[in-house]
């Protein structure tokens, strides 16, 4: 080091070495440079004299640099974007707790959509169904606690709030409460043939016939259940319990007139059809509900206990810091109390809260102290003595309900009654489908996935099929080994093709008539899937779509001799061709031996032109009258010549009175080759333009959130949380396009409409 002259040792020679280790500040600058005496000294900050030390200013020296290590070593422990970064700072993760298509999964895509707005962050929303809804909760619990993974769901039906099995999560030991975005009121029901027109009425006409009158729920634990056994009990009515699946099924078996009475939340009563069928009694909550002024709450009838409701929360893992908390609170709140958000949740009896995270715990302790919860849940149980006693009803003769009817009627399946069952939590479910295909049977097959080879039958072969759906699946995937999966599929971990059972054509439809006597269900959703399929990737694809819009009926498909090979292409179109004739028959038997009433069809890309041929025949087969049980018809990305489709197709589609449905994106890389192949666009390609037809509700996929690498943009009507979500609406809940969250409308130059998924 020039100008330094180094004497001594011991002491100084310690000195003289920590001198030097301060050299190492040169490397932390643009360059390194050589230091002066004068620069040394600068560093030090003293006037030291290097040829004479004195003990104490070596002492001063080492204090000074000891406390400047200590300080570099803590910034350098502390990651920079700790100490910097802002909130947020990456994209958040929203956990819906139940399947694609509910009211929850609604609410947090619009939450989300403006959430991502204010925060400048995308929002993340995904489904994690299972459990009534604690395995989503239970992620969500085993999250970081940094704000970037929250949880949407009713905790007035959470488990551990409605006195059921112990759950895997506890909503105040495992999480920090952020707010109470919005709650929906419960609604008393009857049939219009019922001769009662307040709660006192009803009670009398149920007396007059005990043990003859039975009300309708959803499953246990539902707010809808919850709001039965109170009145139920409070009441001492000797009307008994009919449970149900869900509400849409509730109301659909009032429809059907499996029973008279019913309690259901007001979104489902918002939207059934027809409105003079019903008539509403009473609601829960403490306040009449502004979508139906005209229904007295329970309290007003006289009926002082009867308060469940449908509440929906946000919630953050334990131990998130609380201004993350606050910040949240901040934004969901402006959010939910702004007039765009309460005017696109308002038709659907939805009423916003907007609470603080103190107000959010204080609604938890007071779900968790009820022990009257577990009394009310559990069938028949007496109420605790702290539960409030029934006043003496007086009549309070209710006027119309006022909701809006929705643009088309619903075409809901109808389930009967079954037993409630207890909260089990499995590795995974399994769903059986029914199949029909004329592939050629492998009779030396020793697996269910080499029963049917890609080679032609000449015939139609039939049975049924058991598929694994894991505890951890996710909405809108497939879930698979990454490699050799053959060996190493894992029902608890993989959607698995399980067992097959080969049935004659009798016996496969006297298996699917006793199917529909056992479940009392009427409605089918059959599958037929596009090109490059195996049948086992269409059992699997059958399973996963109807476990993840929650189909409550029969789920089918028909699997035609595709070669499940990429190069394939014109062999495929070729096979195609030949299994219209196979399909038609396949769906003739459906509409003339089976006792469905409500039938939906879903095709895939080329399974398209299979499907729409097929059908445009089956009208010379058949009558009117069993061609209307096919309700529902739904061409997603379908692989048929546009100006095809436009003047041949359509106007047998439209002239059926089935409902049809066509999506389409211009981002779908396999259309995109076919067009090139087949010299001219694709209905499903919107590239060039939509196909808009009259009667035919065409909706624009191209906004939706596909795997554009694996999957070129094509299979998003089953790997799109935003078009699964959309089917479940149309198929379950049978809500035509205007009235379907997440879509808008918008205008066509040919005075026809198309929609298109909200950004």
């Amino acid at each position: 080091m020039e100008g330094v002259r180094v004497k001594g040792g011991g002491l100084h020679a310690l000195v003289m070495g920590t001198h030097a280790a301060m050299l190492a500040q040169c490397l932390c600058g643009p360059a390194p440079q050589r230091l002066t005496l004068a620069g040394i000294r600068r560093m030090l900050g003293t006037q030291y004299d290097f040829s004479k030390p004195s003990r104490e200013a070596v002492m001063k020296i080492l204090q000074q640099w000891c406390a400047r290590l200590v300080a570099a070593v803590m910034v350098l422990a502390c990651p920079m974007g700790v100490i910097a970064q802002p909130y947020p700072g990456k994209p958040l993760l929203l956990v819906v707790p139940y399947a694609a298509g509910g009211v929850t999964d609604g609410l947090a895509r619009l939450v989300a959509q403006q959430l991502a707005t204010r925060l400048g962050q995308a929002v993340t929303v995904e489904n994690k169904p299972g459990a009534m809804g604690q395995v989503g909760f239970e992620q969500v619990a085993k999250s970081a606690p940094d704000g970037y993974t929250l949880v949407l769901g009713n905790i007035g039906i959470f488990p551990g709030t409605a006195g059921q099995a112990t759950p895997l999560v506890d909503l105040q030991r495992d999480f920090v409460p952020v707010s109470l975005l919005a709650q929906m009121p419960v609604v008393l029901i009857v049939d219009s043939s019922v001769p009662a027109n307040s709660v006192k009425e009803l009670l009398d006409y149920a007396a007059a016939r005990p043990g003859q009158v039975s009300y309708g729920t959803s499953e246990t634990g539902s707010s809808s259940h919850r709001a039965g056994e109170q009145f139920r009990q409070d009441t001492k009515t000797t009307m008994t319990r009919a449970p149900f699946r869900t509400d849409a099924a509730t109301l659909t078996a009032l429809a059907s007139d499996n029973v008279k009475v019913a309690f259901a939340t007001l979104d489902g009563v918002a939207f059934f059809k027809p409105k003079e069928k019903i008539r509403a009694l009473a609601v829960t909550g403490n306040h009449r509900s502004p979508l139906a002024p005209g229904v007295p709450t329970f309290a007003e009838a006289g009926i002082k206990g009867v308060d469940a409701l449908s509440q929906y929360a946000v919630l953050l893992p334990r131990g998130t810091p609380q201004d993350i908390v606050a910040t949240l609170n901040k934004e969901l709140k402006a959010i939910v109390q702004s007039p765009e958000f309460q005017g696109q949740i308002a038709d659907y009896g939805i009423e916003t809260v907007g609470s603080s995270p103190q107000e959010l715990a204080a609604i938890l302790e007071t779900s968790r102290a009820s022990a009257q919860w577990a009394a009310v849940v559990k069938d028949g149980a007496e109420p605790s003595a702290d539960q409030p006693k029934a006043a003496p009803a007086t009549p309070v003769v209710t006027a119309p309900i006022v909701i809006p009817p929705p643009p088309k009627p619903a075409a809901m399946p109808i389930p009967s009654p079954v037993p409630a069952q207890p909260i089990q939590v499995e590795s995974y479910k399994v769903v059986k489908v029914f199949f029909g295909t004329d592939r050629k049977l492998v009779p030396s097959a020793s697996s269910p996935r080499d029963f049917f080879a890609s080679d032609r039958g000449g015939a139609i072969s039939y049975g049924n099929c058991e598929v694994s759906i894991p505890r951890d699946h996710k909405i809108g995937e497939l879930e698979t080994p990454s490699f050799l999966r053959r060996y190493f599929e894992n029902p608890a971990k993989h959607v698995v093709l399980l067992r097959l059972n080969l049935r004659s054509r009798n016996e496969f439809m006297s298996d699917l008539n006793s199917t529909i006597a056992e479940k009392k269900t009427n409605s089918a959703l059959v599958f037929v899937h596009g090109y490059n399929n195996t049948f086992e990737d269409a059992a699997r694809r059958t399973a996963q779509i109807a476990h993840d819009i929650e189909f409550p009926g029969v789920p089918m498909f028909y699997s035609w001799p595709s070669n499940g090979a990429t190069l394939s292409y014109v062999t495929d179109g070729n096979d195609a061709e030949q299994a219209i004739m196979y399909l038609k028959a396949f769906l003739k038997d459906l509409a003339v031996n089976s006792k469905f009433t409500s039938i939906t069809l879903l095709a895939h890309s080329m399974g398209n032109r299979v499907l729409t041929q097929a059908f445009a025949a089956l009208k010379n087969d058949i009558s009117a009258t069993k061609l209307r049980v096919f309700k529902e018809i739904i061409l997603a990305a379908p692989d048929i010549d546009a100006d095809v489709f436009k003047n041949n197709i359509a106007p047998a589609l439209v002239a059926s009175k089935a409902s049809v449905t066509l999506y389409a994106s211009s981002r779908d890389g396999a259309l995109a080759a076919a067009k090139k192949i087949n010299g001219g666009p694709r209905a499903g390609d919107s590239e060039g333009g939509l196909v808009v037809v009259k009667g035919i509700e065409t909706i624009d996929a191209t906004n939706v959130d596909t795997n554009l690498f694996w999957g070129l943009g094509h299979a998003y009507v089953a790997d799109s949380r935003n078009i699964l979500s959309d089917l479940s609406y149309l198929i379950v809940k049978g809500l035509s396009a205007p009235a379907r969250y997440g879509l808008e409308t918008v205008p066509d130059p040919s005075g026809t409409p198309y929609w298109k998924f909200r950004n």
